[in-house]
């Protein structure tokens, strides 16, 4: 019998750890062989429905043998940070956001863990659509380049889409070249990318002289308020951001001990443009002074 999409918003629970696919998919039904939800299936039955779907993880440890790919609308709530826990398998993106139609997807309440290696986004690869990260940690990703191939976003790699995160935790993620360009240690936005109260640790662009951003490197536009950039570090330039074009807009984020050859902390490289806050001034502190940004020049 041929499947069609046509079922109504639903929502999913998982009940299993274990990582199997959905048994029939568009039968409305999330079930493995064995009749449990898992994750993989609940989110290949989402990608039937015509409506937004919901999808339930329980507090858990949730091991994947390979990504996770979304091209659907979808949220995904879990019961809260280092409560349910995402263990990545293998090389590649854990979550991979993309589609003819882009998705628009909300993650809220989980630690991903990414224990493996990729080329561009260990933890979330967006290609196109709308990404809400809420309450959400990722650690542990590596970004492998080569004399041919960049490596960027150790994290978080988002090419075309807007990618806004709340309350976020990026922590010891890399990105690591040889030959080519490392370019954020925990996100490299081509896109549009919103941070608010989140804190990005540790995280590292090595392996290469032309090593940049060790949190975040940015050719898109980027606005940031409240959080901290902490204990990051490049081989070159931007410790915490390296911004080479884009609108750059940050007030009230603590940067701090962001180590690099060139530049410590925050590097623009005149491609880019600085916006004010409301009050005229966009603050960052930066190793402990409250830098002013008046008409896109950074004063002490």
């Amino acid at each position: 019998m041929l499947l069609t999409s046509f079922a109504l918003a639903a929502s999913f629970t998982v009940d299993i750890e274990a990582d199997a696919p959905d048994a029939r998919r568009g039968d409305g039904q999330c079930a493995d062989a064995r009749g449990h939800c898992t994750l993989r299936a609940a989110l290949e039955e989402a990608g039937w429905s015509e409506d937004p779907d919901t999808v339930l993880l329980p507090a858990g440890t949730y091991a994947l043998r390979t990504g996770l790919h979304v091209s659907t609308d979808v949220t995904l709530i879990g019961a809260g940070r280092g409560r349910s826990v995402v263990l990545g398998g293998g090389t590649g993106s854990v979550l991979t956001v993309d589609g003819v139609q882009p998705p628009v997807v909300a993650v809220s309440g989980l630690t991903v863990l990414v224990r493996g290696t990729c080329a561009a986004g260990c933890g979330l690869y967006l290609g196109e659509g709308d990404v809400f990260l809420a309450d959400v940690e990722i650690a542990g990703g590596t970004a492998v380049g080569s004399a041919q191939a960049d490596a960027v976003g150790g994290a978080i790699a988002n090419l075309r889409g807007s990618l806004a995160l709340a309350n976020v935790y990026l922590h010891d993620n890399s990105a690591e070249a040889d030959g080519g360009r490392a370019a954020g240690g925990a996100i490299y936005n081509a896109g549009a990318l919103t941070l608010r109260d989140s804190r990005l640790e540790r995280n590292r662009a090595h392996g290469a002289d032309d090593a940049v951003g060790g949190a975040i490197y940015s050719v898109g536009d980027l606005e940031a308020s409240d959080g901290a950039w902490q204990a990051n570090e490049a081989v070159l330039a931007g410790g915490a951001l390296f911004s080479a074009g884009g609108a750059v807009r940050l007030d009230g984020v603590r940067v701090g001990d962001n180590p690099s050859a060139a530049t410590a902390g925050v590097h623009l490289t005149g491609l880019g443009s600085v916006s004010t806050a409301a009050d005229g001034r966009a603050h960052v502190d930066i190793d402990g002074i409250d830098r002013r940004w008046y008409a896109g020049a950074p004063t002490r």
